[in-house]
């Protein structure tokens, strides 16, 4: 059989005709089981429905369903197919000490912790959270350098004072992530 494209990997998926051949029996093998164990837990009901229509009160286990339920479980047992391609990576979290400083604020995000409340009211209260973030992206591109240079200032304390708390929890024995090293003060995160 001729190699197929998988889409999401971007890789070639190659099996043989006797691969094909042998999932395409297990699958029809297992949907001829499903179909019979079906037909027969059918034939149970219908019997059993019709004792009860005719005056008979039997009790449930009339059904007979436990001697159909293990071939239905053997039925699905049989239908299952491996996975071909990769398996989805599971995304690994470091673990936070919740005593270590954290970042300080861009001049961006200050300036959007106090011009949120603002656009919403301006575009009104029933503004998507999204249309609340472009309209203050717009904004922050917009507003003069001297404005955006009181928020870049107040960054700047705010990174002073990190810095110091993190030579502080360094000296108390704490460890930071590679990713969470203190900063220099012209270094910025990026802004917008």
């Amino acid at each position: 059989m001729a190699p197929k494209k998988d889409e999401q990997s971007n890789s070639v998926i190659t099996f043989t005709r006797e691969q094909y051949v042998y999932d395409r029996d297990a699958i029809v093998r297992g949907l001829t089981t499903l179909q019979a164990s079906v037909n027969e837990m059918l034939g149970a009901y219908i019997t059993h429905s019709n004792r009860i229509l005719g005056g008979d009160s039997p009790g449930f286990d009339s059904l007979e369903l436990s001697n159909h339920v293990p071939l239905l479980g053997a039925a699905l047992n049989t239908f299952q197919v491996p996975l071909t391609g990769k398996p989805k990576r599971k995304r690994n979290y470091k673990a936070r000490d919740p005593n270590a400083p954290k970042r300080p604020l861009t001049a961006y995000f200050l300036y959007l912790q106090t011009a949120r409340p603002i656009i919403k009211k301006d575009l009104g209260e029933d503004a998507k959270p999204g249309d609340v973030a472009q309209e203050a992206t717009k904004r922050w591109k917009a507003m003069p350098d001297s404005e955006q240079a009181t928020w870049k200032e107040s960054y700047q304390k705010s990174l002073q004072e990190y810095n110091e708390e993190v030579k502080a929890y360094i000296a108390k024995g704490g460890q930071l992530p590679s990713d969470d090293s203190p900063r220099q003060e012209n270094d910025h995160v990026a802004e917008g």
